[in-house]
């Protein structure tokens, strides 16, 4: 019968079927290494645990401070003020105070620089704790007093440690240097920063001999600090709403930050907004001058001409003509009044040293292209100013806003131009109808006449004089009553810690905890190049695998019993049943058991089967054919000085090697004898040929224990005896790599009818998958092969430093445990 075709309990897994359980990730795999390094997972997720409560005890938080604001937006949404108004009528339109450029100045340099010389950010106070250092903000335990004048000429930061004792004395040191130097309280003394300095106690506590540090850094520095804890989101683009942060480890600290910041924006606005109005305050100024002298004059020619002339008043028929064109020569003095002040406003952008002032909108012509062409105009200026308080007129900065500048002024005058030659053609056309009417006023005598047209002219000057009297008297109002374009909805106010996240890093250590064990296992796995589980044995083999033994923790090597209940007796069972599956014949009765190497726990699995077997009334002789390395009589308590040696060489009859186990009364044991300088000649003898025929008759099982077939020849010799050979492999042991022996064994033909027994398997960690093998076997690591005194033998793989330790270990706690 072929043994190897099939059988009910072992089967043939193909490689296709074993794919997933061979991968590293499957479920299965995962879910029993799991429940079987759950306290390892534990551990690991405590300590992650621990380190992250640490973490948040000693991590100094910090927190979020926010105000909301509410912008008013170029268009003159909510609530247009009344001086925003008139600077639209007189077509001086602000530079563009929408959202976006708003957002935008709450970050320039410079309103940070008052925020902190307001604040005094530049200079920071810090006691060092045990595990942390605390910084104080308004409760700093003293002050040092540093000359404003240094402090504005500071670059960089300066940092000093400082320790105070009872009597007022000052121990301090740059920060990082060794040596220290002496002060007092309340005496000026010099530090390398460049000036003399004096520290006064606040009132606040002072901890004697502790340690505290000065941070003193230059008002840029300090700025740029605040600037980058700073953030600023609209959170509803429909509105005008916008939302200021600061984040800071001191709240009130932050607090402070940000109202300070809204009243520097707003007294910075208001001024930009006064600057503008009295920008064109001073050009209206200019133009009434001019206006009141033409006015003037055209007032005296009239005067001096009534003189010449002795004309007192035009008669009715004259009144009706003015009557009559009095339409039209409105509009042309509007037109020309339009035209004018286009003149005047050409002459004033072509003015090389008004290059770097505030150019006036157009008071009253109404043009939206010119219009945003100059408030574009006076945006960069203003910027280009205030880029000056930091820069060079010869930077790159201010060389950039300059191009941008000519190319506006370019843009400005080209604007002009194209409305000026507007103007000019409506001029044309008013006056041809105004000449159609004063054709038919010439046919009046020629006093009144004359009188007319100056009377036109003196209608227009007075006309432009009063509008700019009405102008600036608006524009003087709207200026006494400026306000900034922001309102504060709500004050600052603390919005709580954002970090450290306390609830995300409880999180992400659970999460750490949890993985780190998992990769080590899973990377402890993917390196593996041993025997871990039934499914490595299946995916690079067809040999059934007929039973798997479950690891054993006692020195005695006798793990079954009669009567015994335990897992590892209940498996050997299960063996014994698949066995008198696979040898269904009377005849079938020799089983031969071997493997790759030493130590893989031939010699413990051929004791147990054959005490399963006899406990369950059966007849079975264990023959211990390890002729090189014997185990069995040595752990069995049996008398090896008759044994196989001697009867191969006619030395014993075979009834004289034939012992009581003493364990069973159907076991019987033959030992080795005295270990031989030729096993493998031994084997070969005739009358072990005869010994095994013998034993047939009289045996129901025999059971061989033989040398591992992967360093000698002695398995394949005594195959020739055996039903059925079973290739022990050891759970953690056997390398991935020696299975392939095996599958040469078989199809090759010496060991054709073999099958694989699994030793060793630790089923507590997961059903054959798990880790930390144990090695606790009687027959220990020690098993080794030689011929004794010849002092040769044959490999036996060394152990590693790692095992070497674990053994002493393991052997220092069993004695303990034994005691």
């Amino acid at each position: 019968m072929d043994t190897n075709t099939s059988t009910p309990i072992a089967e043939k897994s193909t490689n296709k079927s074993n794919d997933s359980d061979n991968s590293v990730f499957n479920l299965k795999w995962i879910f029993t290494t799991l429940l079987a390094t759950w306290p390892w997972f534990v551990s690991s997720i405590v300590l992650a645990y621990l380190i992250a409560s640490l973490y948040l005890r000693y991590t100094t938080p910090v927190y979020e401070v926010v105000n909301e604001i509410l912008v008013e937006d170029s268009k003159g949404n909510f609530s247009v003020s009344d001086e925003t108004q008139i600077l639209k009528e007189l077509g001086y339109k602000s530079n563009g105070d929408n959202i976006n450029n708003v957002m935008r100045t709450f970050r320039k340099k410079e309103l940070m620089v008052e925020v902190a010389k307001q604040l005094k950010l530049n200079i920071r106070y810090y006691e060092y704790g045990r595990f942390k250092t605390t910084e104080f903000y308004k409760n700093n335990p003293f002050i040092i007093h540093i000359d404003t004048a240094v402090l504005n000429k500071l670059e960089g930061v300066y940092a000093y440690v400082m320790k105070f004792d009872k009597d007022g004395n000052i121990k301090f040191k740059p920060k990082g240097a060794e040596q220290w130097s002496d002060a007092k309280l309340d005496e000026p003394f010099h530090l390398p920063l460049g000036a003399d300095v004096e520290i006064t106690k606040s009132g606040h506590p002072l901890h004697i001999n502790s340690e505290y540090e000065v941070s003193v850094a230059s008002y840029d520095v300090a700025a740029s600090v605040v600037s980058l804890k700073l953030d600023i989101d609209r959170p509803d683009k429909h509105d005008n709403s916008v939302n200021v942060s600061v984040t800071d480890v001191l709240p009130d600290r932050g607090i402070d930050v940000v109202n300070t910041l809204m009243k520097v924006y707003e007294d910075a606005n208001i001024k930009d907004k006064n600057r503008r109005a009295q920008k064109t305050i001073d050009f209206i100024e200019a133009r009434v001058d001019s206006v009141k002298s033409e006015l003037h004059e055209v007032e005296t020619g009239i005067s001096q001409f009534k003189k010449e002339e002795d004309f007192t008043a035009p008669e009715t028929q004259s009144e009706i003509f003015l009557s009559t064109t009095s339409e039209y020569q409105a509009t042309l003095s509007n037109l020309e009044l339009q035209q004018k002040m286009i003149g005047d406003l050409e002459d004033y952008v072509s003015l090389e040293f008004k290059k770097t002032e505030l150019i006036p909108t157009t008071l009253f012509i109404e043009n939206e292209g010119l219009t945003e062409a100059l408030t574009e105009y006076n945006t960069l200026l203003t910027q280009r100013k205030i880029k000056l308080l930091s820069n060079q007129e010869a930077s790159p900065v201010i060389k950039a806003i300059d191009q941008e500048l000519e190319g506006m002024r370019m843009l400005v005058k080209s604007n002009l131009t194209s409305i000026k030659k507007g103007l000019s053609a409506q001029l044309k056309e008013t006056k041809q109808k105004v000449q159609q009417l004063n054709s038919q006023i010439s046919q009046v005598p020629e006093k009144e006449r004359k009188y007319l047209e100056r009377s036109r002219q003196q209608a227009i000057k007075q006309q432009l004089y009063l509008f700019l009297l009405e102008k600036r008297e608006e524009t003087a109002v709207a200026k006494a009553a400026t306000t900034a374009n922001i309102t504060v909805i709500n004050e600052a106010w603390n919005n709580g810690t954002i970090a450290p996240n306390k609830s995300r890093v409880r999180n992400r250590a659970l999460l750490i905890g949890f993985l780190v064990p998992f990769i080590f296992f899973s990377v402890r796995r993917l390196l593996n190049n041993k025997i871990i589980a039934k499914s490595d044995i299946n995916a690079q083999s067809d040999i059934p695998v007929l039973g798997e033994i479950g690891h054993f923790k006692e020195e005695d090597q006798v793990a079954v019993k009669r009567n015994s209940n335990t897992a590892l007796s209940e498996q050997f069972r299960a063996l014994r049943t698949n066995i008198q599956f696979l040898l269904p014949n009377e005849d079938d009765k020799v089983i031969l058991l071997t493997s790759s190497m030493s130590g893989e726990g031939k010699s413990f699995v051929a004791i147990n089967l054959a005490i399963t077997f006899a406990i369950s009334g059966h007849k079975v002789a264990l023959i211990e054919f390890d002729l090189r390395k014997p185990k069995i009589s040595k752990n069995l308590g049996v008398d090896k000085s008759k044994g196989i040696s001697g009867y191969a060489i006619k030395q014993h009859e075979l009834s004289d090697i034939i012992i009581p186990s003493g364990i069973d009364d159907n076991l019987f044991v033959i030992p080795s004898g005295n270990i031989p300088p030729n096993p493998a000649e031994l084997m070969m003898q005739e009358r072990v040929d005869t010994m095994f025929t013998e034993l047939r008759k009289e045996f129901d099982y025999i059971i061989v224990d033989t040398a591992p077939a992967g360093l000698v020849t002695d398995a394949i010799l005594l195959n020739r005896f055996a039903d059925t050979c079973f290739y022990i492999v050891r759970q953690g042991y056997t390398y991935r790599q020696q299975i392939q022996l095996a599958n040469e064994l078989k199809h090759s033909g010496r060991i054709p009818k073999v099958n694989f027994v699994i030793n060793d398997v630790v089923f507590n960690r997961g059903y054959s998958y798990g880790y930390g093998y144990g090695y606790g076997y009687g027959y220990g690591y020690g098993y080794g092969y030689g011929y004794g005194e010849h002092g040769s033998g044959y490999y036996q793989r060394e152990k590693s430093f790692v095992e070497k330790i674990g053994d002493r270990f393991k052997k220092v706690f069993r004695k303990r445990r034994f005691k």
